[in-house]
């Protein structure tokens, strides 16, 4: 016997692959900023750091474009279906 009913739907992630590969991109472009600032930090602190500054800017915008990712394709799927269902004119005699 079935006893246990769902009561919320999960339909997963679409393309987690894709997803992790952003944040991927965010830590190692962090990563690269970071090494860039203390590799060159004595000589030339000016530039080291507005590099850091780019890298931590492209970072976070990477981790942004993942996080959006991941909350349209668990939530962004629910608020479409009530959208369509919404839409439709039931009659009655379907």
């Amino acid at each position: 016997m079935a006893s246990a009913a769902v009561t919320t739907a999960d339909y997963g992630i679409e393309d987690p692959l894709g997803i992790r590969r952003w944040f991927g991109r965010a830590a190692w472009t962090t990563l690269a900023g970071v090494v860039i600032w203390l590799i060159n930090r004595d000589e030339y602190p000016g530039p080291s750091r507005n590099l850091l500054g780019t890298g931590l800017m492209l970072a976070a915008l990477f981790a942004a474009i993942g996080w959006y990712k991941r909350q349209s394709s668990v939530e962004g799927k629910f608020k479409l279906r009530d959208r369509l269902i919404e839409q439709l004119s039931f009659k009655g005699d379907e």
